[in-house]
């Protein structure tokens, strides 16, 4: 009954993650899939309970590495895009014709006023806001 559970739950989070958050409960359904495999052999509370846990922060630690890795190096390689709205003193809306780490349309600062339809560089990230500076022609 217990691996059978174990299966069918993380399934549902698999799927309900595909059409909900995009990978972020990505690695409990996979840890409750292999936990429900585990089950098969114990019943035993302490070994599936690490079992999960293992599995959760390998997969987690997996993710984490990927997003470092490979997602990151996009930052330098897309270095110019276009304000397209003002959010509020000193943030704005710039869109980025090749998409940055899968988005077009970020939330930036900038240090120095921009105006619609300006050029912008990316200089770095602070947490999901993009700080970004005028392109001189």
């Amino acid at each position: 009954m217990i691996p059978y559970f174990m299966l069918i739950t993380g399934v549902v989070v698999l799927i309900v993650d595909l059409f909900a958050t995009g990978g972020l409960f990505l690695p409990f359904g996979i840890s409750f899939i292999l936990t429900g495999l585990v089950a098969f052999f114990t019943y035993d509370i302490f070994y599936l309970s690490g079992s999960f846990v293992f599995f959760s922060t390998l997969f987690y630690g997996v993710l984490f590495l990927y997003n470092k890795m490979i997602k990151n190096p996009q930052l330098h390689e897309i270095k110019e895009g276009i304000v397209q709205d003002t959010v509020g003193d000193s943030r704005y809306v710039v869109m980025f014709p090749t998409g940055f780490r899968g988005e077009t349309v970020w939330e930036a600062y900038s240090d120095e006023k921009l105006k619609i339809g300006d050029k912008v560089r990316i200089k770095g990230m602070d947490g999901n806001v993009l700080i970004v500076e005028r392109v001189k022609n």
